[in-house]
């Protein structure tokens, strides 16, 4: 048994006693059972346990990463986007990751009625996107003289190599631009947020004008998809001739995978008639929560934050046993 001298000596254990003075006590009285060494390595390996555990789950915890490259936003930058003439369309590309840079990356773009200006080509290159980082990338598109229907389709392919990859990380989306006509509602910039999570609010923004010589009303935004039905109406009310605004939308996904969007336009002209016009459609990458990153969400965080600080106990915990085992092994040999 430990004498009060002995402990008067060591500051450092009579630090420890007086702040793990349970653990201490129990630890000192195994200490004289015949069989301490084998209790001593039980409570080692216990806490080493811990240890592992909590560490693991931190990392399980904290270490999710969405890495990813994206398209955060376009709009035709340049030129009136009508049938017969040339524009230019700019794309923000994301790079969702919070911690990896990708390097080496390539946008293409594919479309049946958009073909590259004179001399210049359907693919741009950008050498570095740091984590969380937005850059511009732009097209000039020629279009032709008669385009069937409403809008233009688009294929748009991103890849770039992630810093600590191997392997090459890809992603496909596809847009339609509408096509601008004269003396009409014209939706000028859609964009939609780079990533989505189950149950959670996605950012979807657009703007537009009414470029006709008289009011509309009744202006009501349609949303199609796998989202909640209270949200696949947005009711934007009259707008006066010459009038833009911005529109500011957020929804939630019911299930995980690629969803499609799809966004159209509904109002009365000056004659009472309703219109009906489709604005785009949009591919969504939509993950579950299980993927999801700390950041992702407010309520997430708080969970983990709680999770994190009992995992932190554990961890306490399994140095106690450690150290404590580890003291009294010492202690033993020396009166030995």
């Amino acid at each position: 048994m430990l004498q009060a001298e002995q402990v008067k000596d060591m500051p450092w254990l009579q630090s420890l006693k007086c702040n793990f003075a349970p653990w201490l006590s129990f630890i000192v009285v195994i200490s004289e059972e015949k069989e301490m060494k084998k209790i001593i390595r039980y409570i080692m390996v216990f806490g080493v346990v811990c240890i592992c555990i909590g560490f693991s789950y931190h990392i399980t915890v904290y270490g999710a990463e969405n890495k990813v490259i994206l398209l955060d936003s376009y709009k035709v930058s340049k030129g009136d986007f009508t049938a017969g003439t040339s524009a230019t369309i700019s794309f923000w590309i994301k790079n969702a990751s919070k911690s990896h840079a990708i390097k080496g990356v390539v946008i293409e773009y594919y479309s049946e009625s958009l073909t590259p200006v004179y001399k210049e080509d359907n693919q741009e290159y950008v050498d570095h996107i740091s984590p969380g980082q937005k850059v511009e990338v732009q097209f000039d598109v020629d279009l032709p003289s008669v385009v069937e229907g409403e809008k233009v389709g688009l294929d748009l392919k991103i890849k770039g190599i992630f810093e600590g990859e191997e392997g090459e990380s890809e992603n496909n989306m596809s847009v339609s631009i509408p096509i601008q006509q004269s003396s009409e509602f014209v939706v000028n910039n859609v964009s939609i947020a780079d990533s989505a999570v189950v149950g959670s609010k996605a950012l979807i923004s657009i703007s537009y004008s009414n470029q006709s010589d008289s009011a509309i009303k009744d202006v009501v935004l349609h949303i199609e998809g796998d989202i909640l039905e209270e949200q696949k109406e947005v009711k934007i009310g009259n707008m006066e001739s010459g009038a833009s605004q911005y529109q500011d939308v957020y929804i939630e996904f019911n299930n995980e995978g690629e969803k499609t969007i799809i966004l159209s336009i509904t109002y009365l002209d000056s004659k009472g008639k309703e219109v009906e016009k489709e604005i785009t459609t949009e591919t969504v990458n939509v993950i579950g929560i299980k993927h999801t990153t700390p950041a992702s969400d407010q309520q997430t965080q708080r969970e983990n934050d709680d999770l994190l600080e009992k995992l932190e106990k554990v961890v306490v915990l399994g140095l106690i046993c450690v150290v404590g085992a580890a003291i009294v092994w010492n202690l033993t040999r020396k009166k030995e």
